[in-house]
């Protein structure tokens, strides 16, 4: 045996947290689109306008991707949790066969 071992309930642990993260950016995401707005505020404005503009969708853009991101690897880190334990059950089982008496 080489050592290796895979906590699987760690890893869905994980998971969840990635999950929940990814749960509090698209949060953040509405929260940057319904909050952080400015009015017209006329000529003298209008270059803090434009650049508020470009902040709020560099902002809306990264959130949005953070929670993809985070979501997707949720799902891969359940699916490898999954995999493990289907190979340490199988693993189990043809001990199991080998040995006599079992």
């Amino acid at each position: 045996m080489s050592g290796f071992h895979v906590e699987v309930a760690a890893l869905k642990a994980d998971a969840n947290r990635m999950n929940e993260a990814g749960s509090a950016a698209a949060k953040a995401q509405a929260y940057v689109a319904g909050k952080l707005t400015l009015g017209d505020g006329g000529y003298l404005f209008s270059n803090v306008n434009d650049r508020h503009k470009d902040v709020m969708a560099a902002l809306t853009a990264g959130y949005e991707h953070l929670s993809k991101l985070l979501t997707a690897s949720a799902g891969e880190l359940v699916k490898t949790a999954d995999n493990y334990a289907s190979i340490d059950q199988a693993a189990a089982e043809h001990l199991d066969s080998v040995y006599p008496g079992n």
